[in-house]
């Protein structure tokens, strides 16, 4: 539990955002520039996952929005 002093009349007022906080590891395989094909990017992946973890923040968003 915690009290924190903001600015609310005097009302009290039970809100926590939440964190989630976890380690991702994303593979690739290094290649060579000069053969680039034969690597796996993991900035590619990154990005895809990226966009899955938004996803999932505006799905809990809106289901927060709706209660």
């Amino acid at each position: 539990m915690a009290i924190i002093p903001e600015p609310t009349d005097l009302e009290i007022v039970t809100v926590h955002a939440g964190a989630i906080t976890f380690t991702l590891t994303v593979p690739g395989k290094n290649a060579h520039a000069s053969t680039r094909l034969e690597g796996v990017s993991a900035l590619e992946k990154l990005e895809y996952l990226h966009g899955a973890l938004r996803a999932d923040e505006a799905a809990r968003c809106a289901a927060e929005r709706a209660v």
